[in-house]
């Protein structure tokens, strides 16, 4: 992602201070580059996080991060409409997403993600009740896996069907 204000960054990593504080072991990979990244940068230092957050910068190929987490963290303070929320259901994520208006039109709060408040504290809970609940963590999962495959069914075949016409 840009790191620009709107992405909410500054979340994400003061959302990780609160989960290093209450000895959770981790590693938030950041993909992205913008101007905010020296700014992060001085917040993970200032933190001690430096072990626990790490600015990627950018990727050309973004997929291989998302593919090895856990969980897919969408920190956003507002949104267009979140295609890297789309991108981690493709690749199976439990995920997690700040409260902005057009995430509803893409995540169930509860069965295809998990919607929490702008705070550091609430993506930390959130977070928190992820690992803590791993069956929560697997039915969001095989929510997103079966969304997905009827999705890029049905989708693919509309689009086939307009390039066709």
């Amino acid at each position: 992602g840009r790191l620009v204000p709107p992405k909410g960054y500054d979340l994400a990593i003061s959302s990780a201070k609160i989960l290093k504080d209450r000895g959770h072991l981790f590693v938030w990979h950041i993909v992205g580059g913008g101007e905010l990244h020296d700014k992060l940068k001085e917040l993970i230092k200032e933190l001690s996080l430096q072990d626990y957050v790490i600015l990627e910068g950018e990727k050309l190929n973004p997929y291989p991060y998302i593919a090895a987490a856990n969980i897919y963290v969408q920190t956003s303070k507002f949104e267009g409409f979140g295609i890297t929320i789309g991108e981690a259901k493709i690749l199976g994520k439990a995920i997690l997403s700040t409260n902005f208006p057009v995430v509803y039109e893409q995540i169930t709060d509860g069965r295809n993600g998990i919607v929490v408040e702008m705070t550091p504290k609430a993506i930390a809970d959130g977070i928190e009740s992820l690992i803590k609940n791993p069956e929560l963590m697997r039915n969001l999962i095989d929510a997103v896996s079966e969304e997905r495959n009827t999705t890029a069914e049905t989708e693919s075949k509309k689009v086939i069907s307009l390039i066709e016409d």
